[in-house]
């Protein structure tokens, strides 16, 4: 795992769109995040599983709210916030998303690997779980 000083990884991808599109989605809350090992799947693509996930790092102190965020992307239950500049009436709390088509997924990539024998393994971002805290003494 790639460690930078004072930055911590919220996510992970094989799939550098997946990357792009959640640190688009960072970076327009207001995150920084850096993705190192990007520029390399650029250069060498079809070596992308063999050099690893790409890692989202964001700063530490926005590490927590950052995951939630993502999470919140994943499981389509973002909701728009009061002092958003722009957004859906007065009156509506949240912002229908498209419905999951997971299993329509797993049936195109089933059918997928059945006729031509090469699947995507892992077409989603990977959400880390925050490290453990420590037991102060």
């Amino acid at each position: 795992m790639t460690t930078i000083k004072g930055f911590q990884r919220v996510a992970s991808a094989y799939d550098a769109t997946e990357i792009r599109l959640a640190v688009a989605a960072l970076e327009g809350a207001g995150y920084i995040a850096i993705t190192p090992g990007l520029i390399l799947n650029h250069m060498a693509p079809q070596r992308s599983f063999a050099f690893g996930p790409i890692s989202i790092l964001v700063p530490e102190a926005d590490a927590e709210t950052a995951r939630a965020l993502l999470r919140s992307i994943q499981t389509e239950t973002m909701t728009v916030l009061e002092d958003a500049p722009f957004g859906p009436e007065e009156d509506e709390d949240e912002v229908d998303l498209p419905a999951d088509c997971t299993l329509w997924r797993k049936l195109l990539d089933a059918l997928g690997f059945g006729l031509a024998g090469v699947s995507h393994p892992r077409d989603r971002l990977s959400v880390d779980d925050p490290p453990p805290r420590m037991p102060e003494e």
